[in-house]
């Protein structure tokens, strides 16, 4: 299954506005799909292995390697194709 990462933080106004999108992805797709939730400020040592810079940041893995990023603010089509060319 791809795996759709979310690297944000807690305090982060555009991560905040992403967060019921992200939730309707991880329903719409629940069954082909995973959605993780990275908050960078507590994974430090994850966002630095991925080189997060400023959040949100969206990527979807298959395979173990990374297919899609995506730096801010997205809409939930764009990112719902995203996910469906790694389906």
């Amino acid at each position: 299954k791809p795996v759709l990462i979310d690297f944000h933080t807690v305090w982060c106004a555009p991560c905040k506005k992403m967060a019921p999108i992200i939730d309707a992805i991880e329903t719409d797709y629940k069954d082909q799909a995973i959605v993780m939730r990275v908050d960078v400020d507590k994974s430090k040592d994850v966002a630095k292995a991925y080189n997060i810079q400023s959040v949100p940041v969206f990527i979807v893995f298959k395979n173990g390697k990374p297919q899609w990023t995506h730096n801010g603010i997205i809409s939930k089509e764009a990112l719902a194709a995203a996910l469906d060319k790694t389906l």
